[in-house]
Formats: structure tokens, sequence, C-alpha cells
């Protein structure tokens, strides 16, 4: 088995929570979808609450970053809002702006 580290715990995360949804997010589940023990997660996070703390976090972080560099690349406000809201009312948020930090293209 491999050695994870905390990024590729909150990757799996968000790759389940795009493709399963917020049920999916277990201990159990995203050992298996790893292939690695449960102990390694608890390595990682005290518990499920931890985790989905921990991906919020993220994602409000990396989202914010993206939102404040579209806005500082010379975009207005509207295109700044449409964009937020493309991805707000996307069921699953698309994981290119998760990949891509930064980079300010509107859907």
């Amino acid at each position: 088995m491999r050695t994870l580290n905390r990024h590729d715990w909150i990757e799996a995360g968000f790759d389940t929570l795009d493709k399963v949804g917020y049920g999916g997010i277990s201990a159990e589940s995203l050992a298996r979808r790893l292939n690695v023990t449960r102990g390694s997660f608890y390595h990682h996070c005290r518990n499920r609450e931890d985790f989905v703390r921990t991906l919020l976090a993220t994602w409000e972080d990396e989202y914010t970053d993206s939102m404040l560099s579209c806005a500082a690349d010379g975009h207005g406000v509207g295109e700044t809002l449409k964009r937020y809201l493309s991805i707000a009312a996307k069921k699953n948020p698309d994981a290119k702006w998760r990949s891509a930090p930064g980079r300010c293209t509107t859907h």
C-alpha cells in the first residue's frame, strides 16, 4: 500500500462529493477508494466531521482565491458575479476551478 498525504484525502473527498455526494464521505468508503486502510484516514483527520470541515475550508479558500483573482485580472463585478453564480448553481462544482486556482474563465 502506498503512503498518502492529507492532500490525497482531500482530493478523494472532492471527487467523492462530485460523483456520489455527501453521503459517500466516510473513512471506510474513502479508504476503499484509495486502496488503503482506514487508519490512514485517522492519521490525517480526527473524524468524519473534521474531514468535512477540512473539505469546506479548502473549497472556500480555493474558491475565494479564484474569485479574487478573477476580479484582480480586471474583470468587472458583473463578470465575477456571473462566474460565482455559474459555479454555485451547478449541482457538482466544476473541478477545473480547483485544479487551476486563479484562472478566470466563465462557463
